[in-house]
């Protein structure tokens, strides 16, 4: 990809290749060797750690937002319009609001620890294990509050359900890397 007069790459093989093409070369020149990973050719690796951190944010963040205000249960009626439940509303709003709840919990324990000197509390597991914990059981309550009540579902209880899985996938990995680091939180 060629900008301007000079040309910009994101790519140094590409910037190889851009050059020979300039110069009105025929020959291709091949792209030079990449270093070895600094992670042993693992997937990920614990620069890494911060990323999925900040996954367990974002999606928590949108899981409590989404419980909180958008509907689960809609309802449209001739005469009166739609009427709709949050997630921490009736039928099973108790399961709704314990999963935001513990949400809530995972999101500010890595807000704490990450932005304040605050020493936060021991607890029986190690933090990473208690985000992949919290995040399996906030996902199996959303479950539990769908198959409970299946009928007149808003977009909100599939968008939470999405969420919720991002948020047992953020905690698990965030576990993997702690135990791959040999770091407990």
């Amino acid at each position: 990809m060629a900008a301007g007069a000079a040309g910009w790459r994101a790519d140094p093989s590409a910037a190889i290749i851009y050059q020979g093409q300039q110069s009105g070369g025929a020959e291709r020149t091949e792209a030079p060797l990449k270093a070895p990973d600094k992670n042993n050719g693992r997937l990920y690796g614990p620069e890494q750690a911060e990323s999925w951190d900040r996954i367990v944010v974002i999606t928590g963040a949108l899981l409590v937002i989404d419980l909180l205000f958008l509907p689960w249960i809609s309802v449209s009626l001739p005469f009166i319009g739609t009427v709709s439940n949050t997630g921490i509303s009736a039928p099973n709003g108790f399961l709704g609001f314990l999963a935001a709840l513990v949400t809530a919990a995972m999101v500010a324990q890595i807000l704490v620890s990450k932005f304040t000197s605050a020493r936060l509390p021991d607890l029986p597991v190690p933090w990473p294990r208690a985000h992949m914990l919290g995040g399996v059981v906030v996902l199996a309550l959303l479950v539990l509050k769908l198959v409970l009540h299946t009928s007149l579902l808003g977009f909100g209880a599939y968008l939470g359900i999405l969420c919720a899985a991002g948020l047992a996938f953020g905690g698990y990995t965030v576990n993997q890397e702690s135990t791959r680091a040999g770091t407990t939180g």
